[in-house]
């Protein structure tokens, strides 16, 4: 019995080792994104075809839509490994007209584009636990 015991423990420890794979944002592979035409499409095809965009650039006098995906593999506490990314970036002229797309992924995307490394910090998240703790007495209410 303590065998067996021991063997269902080691066995669920290394079930817990194995790596998961993540997929974040836009879905490519259930879309008809290689429908949209330079010049042709509009702006009102586009959203019927793809939907919302991940996020929009506006600039002085035209707008991109951006469509992001994202594979990640994560393993334990280590640093997760990035297996695929692919970004369709939509430029519209003045008409709400496909000026151009681009389609970048990990291979080409160093070359187009650079992520921004910085962050935001948030001042409200960043309290003494100790201070928490003790500003949180009275008041748990019941629900």
């Amino acid at each position: 019995m303590k065998k067996l015991g021991v063997f269902i423990f080691f066995n669920f420890f290394l079930i817990s080792c194995t790596a998961t794979n993540q997929k974040h944002g836009f879905m490519f592979e259930m879309s008809d994104h290689h429908l949209i035409q330079d010049g042709v499409s509009s702006k009102e095809k586009v959203f019927k075809i793809m939907g919302l965009p991940t996020f929009t650039i506006e600039d002085y006098n035209s707008e991109s839509w951006v469509y992001y995906s994202e594979e990640v593999e994560n393993f334990l506490f280590f640093k997760p490994k990035i297996l695929s990314r692919k970004i369709l970036v939509i430029e519209y002229d003045d008409n709400n007209i496909v000026k151009s797309t681009k389609n970048l992924t990990l291979a080409n995307q160093d070359k187009s584009i650079s992520f921004y490394k910085g962050y935001t910090g948030v001042e409200s998240h960043k309290v003494n636990p100790i201070f928490a703790l003790f500003t949180n007495i009275g008041r748990i209410s019941p629900q």
